[in-house]
């Protein structure tokens, strides 16, 4: 086996790791983020393979815009319950 072909292989094997990690972090978003798995993606070199980067990008941001929805929910809450106190 050439060196080429050993690098296919290793190419393959890791493509197949990044998608296996990338199901399970997109499965999660928005709900929740699965940091152990954005954590295995980047140790596996996510960031060499632009399509799977931009999955991840794309899951991250998922739920740092429900997080901010979440919290902005909230705020209005909580600021409907301290004007209640003042009218």
């Amino acid at each position: 086996m050439s060196d080429a072909d050993a690098e296919s292989e290793n190419n393959k094997s890791a493509v197949a790791e990044i998608e296996r990690w990338l199901g399970y972090v997109e499965d999660k978003a928005p709900d929740y983020l699965y940091a152990n798995g954005v954590d295995k993606l980047r140790a596996l070199g996510v960031a060499n393979f632009p399509e799977h980067k931009q999955r991840l990008d794309a899951a991250i941001q998922a739920v740092r815009s429900a997080k901010a929805k979440s919290n902005r929910a909230l705020q209005r809450k909580e600021s409907r319950r301290l004007l209640r106190g003042f009218i």
